[in-house]
């Protein structure tokens, strides 16, 4: 979060950072920031110290989505020291965002936000103003993207995690870091080719709903916690942030 309260301070006109889960997005939301995760290679990897290797996308947090839009535009640019990297289709465009949107499609979840009645509030003031550029709202099963959300930290994308901090002794790390990495209850060969398999099954499924609408929204997570709270259950409460952002990158989505 250290890049967004940089960003949030006026220390500095931008930030990168990293995104595994949602740390390019969710810290952006609780700065009043623009947060933008590309697609997996589009920003290079390099020199970035990695969670989940296959998984890590650098991000931007700026102040207003032109600014966004200007450095994902100059900063996507193949590397080939970064076996990840993976050339922007859009680097040719003489402007990197159009100037007239049009009619579009938008995607909406049927989430149950009753208990986070503010969530549901903006929810829906994000909704009549799409509605308001010329979007229509389009009813959609969000069921597999929450399935596929569940395998980065209870598939064997944990063991990948572990594997990025080998040769360091859990008591060198944040505890709840050490705990997170020491459930890996199958680390296994056959466990890891299982989630890939699980992953693209839902993958076709995600990619059939997503070819309906040219965007789908959904708050940035369910309700933001005090310090406090955190303390208390780092692991339950982060789980709770990355609700709608944690199947992402394993979809290999930009956001």
């Amino acid at each position: 979060s250290g890049s967004a309260v940089a960003t949030a301070l006026g220390l500095v006109s931008f930030a990168l950072g990293t995104d595994t889960a949602g740390s390019g997005r969710v810290p952006a939301a609780l700065n009043n920031l623009v947060g933008v995760k590309p697609t997996k290679g589009i920003l290079s990897n390099t020199g970035l110290v990695p969670a989940c290797r296959s998984l890590d996308c650098v991000s931007i947090f700026a102040l207003n989505c032109d600014d966004a839009a200007c450095l994902l535009h100059l900063l996507a640019q193949y590397d080939s020291e970064d076996p990840y990297s993976r050339r922007n289709p859009y680097t040719n465009r003489k402007r990197y965002y159009p100037t007239r949107l049009g009619a579009f499609k938008f995607g909406i979840p049927q989430l149950d936000l009753s208990a986070e009645p503010e969530t549901l509030s903006l929810f829906h003031a994000a909704q009549t103003r799409l509605m308001s550029m010329g979007g229509q709202p389009v009813s959609i099963d969000f069921a597999p993207f929450l399935a596929a959300a569940q395998l980065l930290y209870q598939g064997p994308w944990i063991a990948e995690r572990k594997l990025a901090t080998d040769g360091i002794h859990p008591s060198d790390m944040l505890p709840v870091i050490a705990d997170i990495i020491a459930y890996s209850p199958d680390s296994s060969a056959s466990a890891a080719f299982n989630g890939l398999y699980q992953l693209a099954e839902l993958k076709r499924q995600c990619d059939k709903i997503l070819a309906e609408v040219d965007v789908i929204i959904t708050p940035a997570f369910p309700r933001a916690f005090t310090r406090k709270e955190i303390d208390q259950n780092p692991i339950t409460t982060n789980s709770n942030l990355g609700t709608y952002t944690n199947f992402m990158n394993l979809l290999d989505y930009a956001a």
